[in-house]
């Protein structure tokens, strides 16, 4: 979805862009909750786009008949999903009523999947409920969306997660001080304000999950979080990378930020499946 976004905004949106945002919007439409707010932004950035475009003479014929085919190609692959839903269900064509019909078909079985709480029908306020759990959902969310393995009981050496922190802070630092300091084009501008408010959306969505429905504090429901901050993590290292080669264009050899950050996830990586992963091996 992110990748045909820019190629829409970068090539003037013709039809190849708009029928991959179509398929990748069904793929959405048919996956998680999380994907929502990607969707809701994605839509925005495309319109916002066309229509701070100087380039683009009638824009509101691009935009109808460019919409309309996104909207075509998410109809044919993904409408039939929400009309089962609604036959099925009475109407409820987003299916919400699935998820207590699979888990009371299940108990009668015999099977607890996991301990059903409700912390809002209890009564309990937002804070009441973040203080009730000694704030563990927001430890296990970000915890668990770095890495938690083996049914959320094997977690990773303190200092690997200390090292993940650190990057990703250093990540978001370096971004904003780049803007503070360089001029940011359109696109990245838009880029930023969509990628932003959709984390939101969804950090607001799991949150309000755990604290509504069930208390599931498990990083797989943000993990969509993971391209804002690539987006800014890339950011930054093609900014200093190009600092860097300026500030020295008599040098051949210099430290190339990209291949250091490589390394670096390699390492992680390593680490992790050969020192907490493999514990999960029989």
């Amino acid at each position: 979805m992110l990748y045909y976004l820019i190629e829409g905004f970068d090539l003037g949106w013709p039809v190849r862009s708009c029928v991959g945002l179509g398929i990748s919007f069904s793929i959405g439409l048919l996956a998680y909750y999380s994907v929502c707010g990607w969707l809701l932004m994605g839509v925005a950035f495309s319109v916002l786009a066309v229509l701070t475009d100087p380039g683009i003479p009638n824009k509101g014929r691009l935009l109808s008949v460019r919409l309309g085919l996104v909207l075509g190609i998410c109809v044919l692959l993904a409408g039939w999903f929400f009309v089962r839903n609604a036959c099925l269900h009475h109407g409820d064509f987003l299916g919400i009523a699935s998820e207590k019909i699979s888990r009371a078909h299940m108990q009668e079985q015999g099977y607890v999947l996991y301990r059903y709480i409700c912390y809002r029908d209890e009564g309990l306020s937002i804070m009441q409920f973040l203080r009730l759990t000694n704030y563990e959902w927001l430890r296990m969310t970000v915890e668990s969306f770095i890495g938690v393995f083996g049914y959320m009981l094997i977690y990773l050496p303190k200092i690997q997660y200390g090292i993940y922190y650190t990057v990703f802070f250093g990540a978001i630092i370096l971004f904003f001080l780049i803007l503070l300091h360089q001029k940011v084009v359109r696109r990245d501008k838009l880029l930023m304000l969509m990628m932003l408010f959709s984390s939101i959306i969804t950090v607001f969505l799991h949150f309000w999950q755990s604290y509504a429905r069930d208390y599931q504090p498990q990083g797989r429901y943000i993990i969509t979080l993971i391209l804002p901050l690539a987006f800014m993590l890339a950011y930054g290292v093609d900014k200093t990378t190009v600092t860097v080669q300026n500030a020295r264009p008599g040098k051949s050899a210099e430290l190339n930020p990209a291949a250091i950050l490589t390394v670096l996830w390699l390492v992680l990586f390593a680490w992790a499946a050969l020192g907490t992963m493999s514990k999960m091996l029989p």
